[in-house]
């Protein structure tokens, strides 16, 4: 009898230290920040870029307007973004002539289809700027034109070159995420 009252002694010691070493592995729940849409954003001569968000108002020409504009008029499409910080105040200017799908990878030439950036966001004093540049070159991929929810996707890679002396500008890894146009 003293060796079955052992062995019982022996087994439940054992199960209650087995037990109480033993930790519930807790999960976490995870959780997933949403992606971010209607912004723009590219790696300017290699600094980081990102466009202020929509619900961000300037002046732009007059105008109190978003910081990001979009419209497609006919097969043109136009769009200004800004950023607008003390260290950084600088846009970027977007017009492309669409084909018959939208969808599709566009050759940047500066004439009908470009992609631009200045510094400053006063659009008389960006436009002059530009002036300074006679060389666009890159690619624009538009990866979806939601005609529903009127969004674009994007991405692109520019260079603006001057014969007048002004520094070149190469715009890398652009992303033009779910932008809404009017």
């Amino acid at each position: 009898m003293k060796n079955i009252f052992r062995i019982a002694a022996v087994a439940f010691l054992s199960a209650t230290f087995l037990m109480t070493s033993c930790k519930k592995e807790e999960t976490t729940p995870t959780t997933t920040t949403p992606a971010k849409t209607d912004y723009i954003s590219m790696t300017v001569n290699g600094s980081a870029w990102e466009s202020d968000a929509r619900s961000k108002n300037i002046d732009f020409f007059g105008t109190t307007t978003p910081s990001i504009l979009a419209t497609v008029d006919a097969d043109t499409l136009t769009m200004f973004a800004y950023k607008t910080a003390a260290s950084d105040s600088s846009m970027v200017w977007v017009g492309v002539v669409l084909n018959a799908n939208r969808v599709g990878t566009y050759t940047l030439d500066g004439t009908d289809n470009y992609v631009a950036y200045t510094n400053g966001t006063d659009f008389t004093t960006a436009f002059m700027k530009l002036f300074a540049y006679d060389g666009f070159s890159g690619t624009l991929n538009i990866t979806e034109f939601d005609a529903v929810n009127k969004t674009i996707t994007a991405t692109f890679t520019a260079n603006m070159t001057s014969t007048q002396g002004a520094p070149a500008i190469a715009m890398a890894a652009g992303k033009i995420t779910k932008v809404k146009y009017n």
